[in-house]
């Protein structure tokens, strides 16, 4: 598969009755949607892809996973790590 980012939906189905939940996307493919997005002016998409791409350049594949979250009203980028993810979130959460 190469470099790329698991995609984890959140939004509603919206009538629709079938819907991957999750599914990953490489490299590669995110280059080419950021070729697309540019051709066609959409700034908000080039610039929510450049993020996505320079996350997944910077990901260690043997420790982390990137994961792009989209829900209905867009989308966000993260890199977690691969053993017990949690403990991140846990960090943060004592941070406060």
């Amino acid at each position: 598969m190469g470099e790329g980012a698991l995609i984890v939906r959140l939004g509603t189905r919206h009538g629709k009755d079938n819907i991957e939940n999750n599914n990953y996307i490489n490299r590669f493919t995110l280059e080419k949607d950021l070729r697309d997005a540019r051709e066609n002016k959409d700034e908000t998409v080039v610039e929510f892809l450049s993020d996505v791409i320079s996350k997944v350049k910077a990901t260690d594949v043997n420790e982390e996973i990137c994961i792009v979250l989209i829900d209905n009203s867009g989308g966000s980028c993260c890199v977690i790590p691969r053993d017990d993810p949690a403990k991140r979130i846990a960090a943060m959460m004592d941070g406060l």
